[in-house]
């Protein structure tokens, strides 16, 4: 039985596309982390990370986390297309699963950036700032030990810090609306878990 060129081009070019997306998924998105470790931030927030923080830091898990370090939404959509393209069952399940941890440390990551873009735009990194000098300022009055408690200027800072984290909390899910590639994986995503 002979085919005809139309067909056995359009054959060749899927084939060709499967390989494409197949590389792709091995070279961009496949997590290859070993070990991850709890690490606090600047700021006192725990953060996650595939490398330790010191020297003293131990790891929270051995084997593969499915994290590979700063996870992109192009990789996650491609990593979504290549599941419906695997045949072998105990490999598409592990595709599905290192999708669905990825996505979860894209949405973290995304909203972890949206959340320090909303607070400096607030000015809360200023005002924490400006109260860790003004409470190191208040203990090394000699009166401290005998009132222990905030001088005028520090009460005047609490305030303004919680209205400025309250401001940049309610400001931060809006911009997390405008994000373009946070709302198409989310979409795509959701339709994800409907079938996977």
């Amino acid at each position: 039985m002979r085919v005809n060129n139309g067909v056995s081009s359009i054959l060749l070019t899927v084939l060709l596309m499967r390989c494409f997306l197949y590389l792709l998924l091995i070279t961009v998105a496949w997590p290859i982390s070993a070990q991850s470790y709890r690490c606090p931030d600047a700021k006192g927030r725990v953060f996650f990370s595939n490398i330790g923080c010191n020297e003293n830091q131990r790891p929270i898990a051995a084997g593969n986390s499915g994290y590979s370090g700063r996870v992109n939404a192009v990789s996650l959509i491609a990593m979504m297309d290549g599941v419906t393209l695997e045949k072998d069952a105990v490999k598409r399940q592990s595709m599905v699963q290192a999708i669905h941890s990825n996505v979860a440390v894209y949405k973290a990551q995304a909203i972890a950036e949206v959340q320090s873009q909303a607070e400096t735009k607030a000015g809360v990194p200023e005002l924490e700032k400006q109260l860790r000098e003004s409470e190191a300022a208040d203990r090394a009055d000699p009166k401290w030990s005998d009132y222990r408690s905030d001088s005028q200027i520090t009460a005047n800072i609490r305030p303004r810090l919680m209205a400025a984290r309250e401001y940049a909390n309610r400001s931060s899910a809006g911009l997390l609306d405008t994000n373009v590639d946070y709302a198409r994986l989310m979409a795509r995503y959701s339709e994800f878990k409907k079938y996977n």
